[in-house]
């Protein structure tokens, strides 16, 4: 048999800051799918998973350092996963 899933997940504007910086973050949504087929009458599964399909490019975290008197503007951000595939087989005991 075969099983398709999907999900999406939308985050709003998020601000890491109590005031505007350059390290804030736009809205944006990230779609995931997957498909596992399932051998009939065996132990074997196959799945084939995709995570950020849309190619999303979103910061998770950021820092504001210019307060610092050694690090005059200063910013760092993290970002998510970039777009990634992964294939699986799996056998259950």
């Amino acid at each position: 048999s075969l099983v398709l899933l999907t999900d999406y997940a939308w985050r709003d504007d998020t601000y890491f800051f109590e005031t505007l910086t350059g390290t804030d973050q736009k809205a944006y949504g990230i779609w995931n799918a997957s498909a596992v087929y399932y051998l009939d009458d065996s132990h074997w599964r196959v799945a084939l998973y995709g995570r950020n399909l849309g190619g999303k490019e979103y910061r998770t975290a950021a820092y504001d350092f210019s307060t610092t008197p050694v690090a005059d503007r200063l910013m760092t951000g993290y970002y998510g996963e970039p777009r990634t595939w992964s294939l699986s087989l799996t056998y259950s005991f």
